[in-house]
């Protein structure tokens, strides 16, 4: 059982920025034992109603927001993650030893990411999605893992996914 005095002093990694325009900016951190916990903080622009401006924080389990509710992300936290049908089909593809993410995506969508950006409701689109909910449950972990020297002057890295066997 995993309670709020476990939480004191637990490493967090910074895992992504939220751009929320002229409103202000924000930060998700999740927590590396337990990868299914995130808070998110958010440093919200002074306005007229608010001239200082301020600082809020929300609890995420699982992608689910409880907003300042830390007893109720902790409740969720100690309960088992659910899957949907799709993500366990989409899990099912996913390798117990590190692959390139791309390859694992293409698997999902069911054929090879067309060149450019990807486009809203297309396979890849839906894959990238079903990645970031079983990511978000603890279910697959990301690394980065160097290529091959290119033209001789800097490594580049490629995002590397495994399954996790049994998510925290």
């Amino acid at each position: 059982m995993i309670t709020a005095g476990d939480l004191e002093g637990a490493n967090v990694v910074r895992d992504c920025f939220y751009n929320m325009g002229d409103k202000g900016t924000g930060y998700g951190y999740r927590f590396e034992r337990w990868p299914r916990l995130r808070i998110i903080e958010r440093s919200w622009r002074a306005t007229r109603q608010d001239p200082q401006g301020h600082l809020t924080r929300s609890w995420v389990v699982d992608g689910v927001e409880y907003g300042d509710d830390q007893e109720a992300a902790l409740a969720a936290l100690n309960a088992p993650p659910s899957f949907t049908l799709a993500e366990r089909e989409a899990l099912d593809l996913f390798p117990v030893d590190f692959s390139p993410f791309q390859v694992v995506l293409d698997k999902i969508a069911g054929c090879r990411a067309p060149a450019g950006p990807t486009v809203p409701d297309t396979p890849h689109a839906r894959a990238y999605f079903l990645a970031a909910c079983l990511h978000d449950k603890g279910a697959i972990e990301f690394r980065e893992a160097p290529d091959p020297l290119i033209n001789g002057d800097f490594l580049r890295v490629e995002p590397v996914v495994r399954k996790v066997l049994n998510p925290r």
